[in-house]
């Protein structure tokens, strides 16, 4: 079939079938070089989407925005991007989510540092004007324009690999809350305070996290607090 006859076949399904899904999603509005320049919004879930009517006053590259879109499989693009959508309605939310890449330190809880990751990733998806949630992790809530609070959150309980003997398991990890702050300029930073139990005795430590947005971790990378 040609490429005209698949436009037009697609187009024909489009407008008979029933009424296409809404859906919601947390992005940053990033110009694009390519094909002379044109506007994208890179979403919090990893996809970039690619609007047919984004109106003027949303095209300013880094604004992050709260976006309800429709996708719209009858439309072509020599974009290449991503997925065309119609946008529905749109927000501009206080920071953007998504992926972050960056440091990752451990504490004790008077402030020594037990070590460091470097090259540590987590993403963020956007659930509200004012809400977040960590994937696999807690959700969170914006204060202010940048601020944000954590809430709290107990992991399931995990079994430490090897003998079992001199080896304390399940051990039970826990959020008991933390602060953090989204930078328009794309940076992160962000603190928690956690608690690790096992075997009846409990132990609490802190993380520090200094973090830049990406826009999307690799297929290899988990993300996790």
């Amino acid at each position: 079939m040609s490429r005209a006859w698949s436009i037009l076949a697609a187009s024909v399904f489009f407008a008979c079938g029933s009424a296409p899904a809404q859906f919601r999603v947390g992005g940053r509005i990033t110009h694009e070089t390519l094909e002379g320049g044109f506007w994208s919004i890179r979403g919090d879930d990893g996809v970039t989407y690619d609007p047919l009517n984004l109106a003027a006053q949303y095209q300013k590259d880094g604004l992050p925005v709260l976006a309800t879109l429709v996708l719209r499989p009858d439309m072509a693009s020599v974009h290449m991007v991503g997925p065309i959508v119609d946008v529905v309605s749109i927000e501009i939310v206080p920071a953007f989510a998504g992926a972050w890449r960056g440091k990752k330190s451990y504490l004790t809880t008077d402030g020594q540092v037990m070590g460091s990751a470097d090259g540590w990733a987590f993403a963020m998806r956007m659930t509200g004007l004012d809400k977040l949630e960590f994937v696999n992790g807690p959700a969170a809530k914006i204060t202010d324009n940048t601020s944000f609070v954590v809430s709290q959150y107990t992991y399931p309980p995990s079994y430490p690999p090897g003998p079992s003997s001199g080896t304390c398991a399940p051990v039970v990890d826990s959020i008991l809350g933390g602060v953090g702050a989204l930078e328009r300029d794309g940076t992160l930073s962000l603190t928690l305070n956690w608690t690790h139990t096992c075997g009846g005795e409990a132990s609490r430590s802190v993380t520090k996290y200094s973090m830049t947005w990406v826009p999307a971790l690799s297929a290899s990378e988990f993300p996790q607090l």
